[in-house]
């Protein structure tokens, strides 16, 4: 009976707080928070493609100078014929469908090899139109009747003999065993800040899917990534002492072959004019629109399941690339980086150099927590994923924080000392009343040393001293609203009563919230602020200066000028943008790309083969001159 009558004072405790949740949307928002921004829409491109495959003509197969195939296109029926087969079979359901299609894109691609060694751009890509049509519907098909399987290839049967189709992957980290589904990239909208970044040329646009059925610790169950289809004709290699054995055998062979857009923009072993199609932006606007955002819920309940903390790498990992960690702000989740991570991949040098990863925590709880599981998160990352630990490249690591996500950052190089702990308790940790589960708890929130990793931060918006919307009436109710689980606040309220008079009266009235440690005057914020940063850190600044009046004038609206300046940084770009849009803005890409390249010109290599392949060493300093 007890437990029933706490579950419903806090079921109406709960629904007391709902009429609070548009004052804490508002707050949210002058947040950057990442709800109130993107607006994601995902089509897939199979009803599109369709019409582009009725309405692009159908070509002849035309005569080249390259040698014949070894396989057989030559037949009665033309191309329309085929087509028209393929549709009507395909309605009914006929898994035939797959061979007539893969018919017509065998006389489509002959079509388009006709263009020669050396096409012009704009005839690649208007001849490609047919051939990218057929070829879409030859995938979705052979996906639905599972003649398609990236690991044993593309199963179609011709002239009534089973053919398989080799398949070979180009420029990707994932495995063939990662390409698990794939759907035609159609119309989407990532928000109202990006563009697409999309390429013509030939081949097939795709999202492909890694889907797996349990958690994984540093990826989504659903990991998508664009891949560009191509089945074409190349010459058959052989070895040196086949030849003679090999004499009759065919010159050509048939192969299906996926590109990473992101690294592979013209065939292999083609002319560079030889151009793919690719989209980057797809797999961005897909977990958009997929996931949509909670962290207005996250904030609210920061003890939830759906709150929990993750570390998530973007692609597998992959050793010579540096790490680049993102990670968000006060009442915000990872999807508010979507924007700024798209637009530094769309950057040749960074996709060559620097690898993407995202962080996610409740940011309902004090920062503290969101800093320790961060902590845990990459020193789990180096340790246990093959490679990092030996790797240079994991040791260069660089942090990207907006807003709260600063202070979250700042803490992975920072020596905590006793500073914190003497904010919040008044005797040593060891002298306290606690079992050890609670003293371990508290010794990582309060006591921590700069990861060796991290030699790069750079705060976007941070609160180095606070922000007054925290002492406001919004920044009051969202530090109400917020409520942590009843096993929480028993442990807290435990740890009060045996320890009468230790813990300062912050910490002793209640679990403070971030909102709570984010006012100007909170001991705690000053005390983080004193933390020294670990001199093999180099630390850069990108503050807002949009707003010119009120409270916290001048800054970006949320954070003022003053409490964003960090004294200790190498660089200061001011950005003329609110808070909200401070860490998507153009400006802010640009500077984070100076920042990025800088930080390559400042390693150190063994040797000149070392430096153009990409591989340096651990350099003795890691601060810029």
């Amino acid at each position: 009976m007890p437990d029933r009558r706490i579950d419903a004072r806090r079921r109406i405790s709960l629904a007391s707080r709902a009429p609070l949740f548009l004052l804490l949307a508002s707050f949210a928002f002058c947040s950057g928070c990442a709800c109130c921004n993107a607006r994601a829409k995902w089509e897939s491109g199979a009803s599109q493609n369709a019409t582009t495959l009725r309405t692009a003509s159908a070509p002849s197969c035309l005569a080249h100078s390259a040698r014949r195939p070894s396989f057989d296109v030559s037949g009665p029926c033309d191309t329309d014929e085929l087509l028209a087969t393929a549709g009507r079979l395909e309605a009914a359901g006929n898994s035939a469908c797959v061979d007539r299609y893969f018919e017509v894109v065998c006389r489509q691609w002959l079509h388009v090899a006709s263009l020669g060694d050396q096409p012009t751009h704009d005839d690649l890509v208007c001849e490609s139109k047919a051939y990218n049509a057929a070829l879409a519907k030859l995938l979705v098909t052979a996906q639905r009747f599972h003649r398609l399987d990236p690991v044993t290839g593309l199963h179609v049967v011709q002239h009534e003999r089973p053919l398989t189709i080799p398949v070979e992957l180009h420029g990707f980290a994932w495995s063939a065993e990662d390409m698990n589904d794939f759907e035609l990239v159609g119309e989407y909208r990532l928000n109202g800040y990006t563009k697409p970044v999309r390429s013509d040329g030939v081949g097939v646009p795709l999202l492909v899917r890694r889907c797996r059925a349990e958690d994984e610790r540093f990826f989504r169950r659903v990991q998508p990534f664009s891949a560009t289809a191509v089945l074409r004709t190349r010459p058959v290699e052989f070895a040196i002492s086949e030849v003679a054995e090999l004499a009759s055998a065919p010159e050509e062979e048939m192969v299906l072959e996926f590109y990473n857009p992101g690294n592979c923009r013209h065939l292999a072993g083609a002319d560079r004019r030889w151009e793919t199609a690719g989209d980057l932006t797809a797999p961005f606007a897909w977990v958009a629109y997929i996931e949509p955002n909670r962290p207005v819920e996250a904030f609210l309940r920061p003890d939830s399941l759906e709150a929990k903390a993750q570390l998530v790498m973007i692609e597998p990992y992959q050793c010579g690339k540096i790490p680049i960690v993102f990670v968000h702000g006060l009442a915000s989740d990872p999807t508010a980086w979507l924007t700024q991570i798209h637009a530094l991949r769309a950057q040749p040098w960074f996709r060559r150099h620097y690898q993407a990863w995202t962080f996610r925590y409740p940011t309902g709880m004090p920062f503290l927590g969101g800093a320790a599981m961060l902590r845990s998160e990459l020193q789990a990352a180096v340790a246990l994923t093959p490679g990092a630990a030996e790797d240079p490249a994991a040791q260069q690591m660089v942090l990207v924080g907006h807003s709260m996500g600063g202070l979250v950052s700042k803490l992975q190089a920072a020596e905590s000392g006793t500073a914190l702990w003497d904010a919040a308790a008044n005797c040593p940790l060891d002298a306290i009343r606690a079992d050890a589960a609670d003293r371990e708890r508290l010794r990582e929130l309060f006591f921590f040393a700069p990861l060796p990793f991290v030699r790069k931060v750079v705060f976007i918006g941070t609160p180095h001293r606070g922000s007054s919307i925290a002492t406001q009436a919004v920044g009051r109710v969202s530090s109400w609203s917020a409520h942590i689980s009843s096993q929480a606040d028993a442990r807290h309220r435990r740890l009060v009563a045996d320890n009468p008079g230790v813990f300062a009266p912050w910490i002793a009235r209640k679990v403070p919230t971030s909102v709570d440690l984010l006012e100007p005057d909170h001991p705690l914020l000053r005390a983080v602020e004193g933390l020294p940063i670990s001199p093999r850190v180099a630390v850069h600044s990108i503050i807002g200066v949009a707003d010119t009046h009120g409270a916290d004038a001048p800054g970006d609206g949320v954070v003022s000028l003053a409490s964003a300046r960090y004294c200790g940084a190498l660089s200061e770009k001011r950005v003329s943008e609110t808070h909200a849009g401070l860490h998507e803005a153009a400006t802010t890409t640009l500077e984070l790309e100076r920042i990025l390249e800088r930080h390559l010109e400042t390693l150190e290599y063994a040797d000149a083969e070392c430096k153009q392949n990409g591989i340096f060493k651990l350099p003795e300093a890691s601060v810029e001159p």
